[in-house]
């Protein structure tokens, strides 16, 4: 009989073995790169008279993703990406990146590994040097807290510039990503080649392209940090947020910074075609999802600029499609929803921390005006 070989884990490596493994690998040098890893802080050095930008997102283990649903590389591609999409709204360039992991000490060693190797690729990808962090052992789920630092263009974007009168637009496909959540919530397969673990129900032969797209939004999301540059060095965007929390809930945020209102039409709003086939599977209106969904990364902003200039400016930066959905409006007017008929709904929704998800509803119509 073959002797068990045992699985090494944290608690065989300990703190400092596991530092010295994840740090291996590691970048010594790069374009202001002064100092990293061994000492209390890394040392980094800006072009003189640039904007430092700084942003931190947390993704806890049963909350923001599930072992049996995620690869731990796709965990760790994702928890560098979301962090990526928040500078790349600001129309920065994201430069360095810093991690903070608390993990049980029974983790599989592996299971470490690979969640490093998602990040590793995440931070070749979006050309960021992994300078340093922190590891802590946890009796609760693991933690990641995840830094990034970048330097802001000639322009600086903020939620706070709309003004009335202006178009809102958005870039990409919305709901994607929500409909994988939902596939997923449901018990159905998650294929690993899209982030996911292979484990789950099949889904119809016919949709297996659909949600293996879909998945990819979930899983690997690619910030549009070319487009925010874009925006940004053009002076074409008065007002930028990435969609993280849903379309509904992140447009709530950039108007209420703004001090403004706005109307969406419905027919405007660009739905993921893979969201679409999955939302007739599950007999799940896809609009939902994209007004309420959210994890799209895409850019929502808006513009008193042509809609040809905007267009041609997000194509030069390889953004594969934007539209214009919705005009700025007076605070007092609120945010609605226009539908194809006339009428009009409230918008509200959207994912946030310490409440129950609540996803864009498309009832409580009233007649327009």
């Amino acid at each position: 009989m073959a002797r068990r070989v045992p699985v090494p884990t944290l608690r065989t490596l300990g703190e400092f073995g596991l530092i010295a493994r994840l740090t291996a690998s590691l970048p010594r040098r790069g374009a202001g790169f002064l100092l990293g890893v061994g000492d209390d802080a890394a040392a980094l050095r800006l072009p003189s008279g640039r904007t430092l930008l700084a942003t931190t997102d947390l993704l806890v283990e049963g909350e923001d993703f599930r072992w049996e649903q995620a690869d731990p590389v796709a965990v760790g591609w994702k928890a560098l990406a979301v962090n990526v999409s928040d500078i790349a709204a600001m129309g920065g360039r994201p430069r360095f990146v810093l991690l903070g992991l608390a993990v049980p000490s029974g983790t599989p060693v592996a299971r470490i590994d690979a969640l490093y190797r998602g990040l590793r690729r995440a931070a070749g990808a979006f050309r960021v040097l992994l300078v340093g962090g922190d590891v802590s052992a946890s009796t609760g789920p693991l933690l990641l807290a995840v830094t990034v630092l970048g330097e802001a263009g000639g322009r600086l974007l903020t939620r706070a510039g709309a003004r009335v009168g202006e178009t809102l637009w958005v870039t990409g496909r919305l709901g994607g990503s929500a409909a994988a959540l939902a596939a997923l919530s449901r018990g159905y397969r998650a294929a690993r080649e899209a982030g996911g673990t292979g484990r789950g129900r099949p889904v119809p032969a016919r949709l297996a392209g659909s949600l293996r797209r879909a998945l990819t939004r979930h899983f690997r999301p690619c910030p549009r940090v070319r487009a925010g540059a874009a925006l940004a060095r053009r002076g074409l965007a008065s007002a930028v947020i990435d969609v993280s929390d849903g379309l509904a809930g992140d447009l709530l945020h950039l108007c209420e910074a703004s001090g403004v209102g706005a109307l969406v039409e419905a027919a405007a709003v660009p739905v993921d075609p893979a969201a679409a086939a999955i939302g007739a599977w599950l007999r799940i209106d896809p609009l939902a999802w994209a007004l309420g969904g959210g994890e799209d990364f895409e850019l929502l902003f808006t513009t008193s600029a042509p809609a040809a200039a905007v267009r041609k400016t997000l194509a030069r930066a390889g953004t594969g499609g934007a539209a214009a959905i919705g005009r700025i409006l007076p605070r007092r007017a609120g945010l609605t929803l226009q539908h194809p008929d006339g009428t009009l709904s409230p918008i509200s929704g959207g994912f946030e921390h310490f409440r129950s998800a609540t996803a864009f509803r498309l009832d409580s119509r009233r007649p327009l005006r």
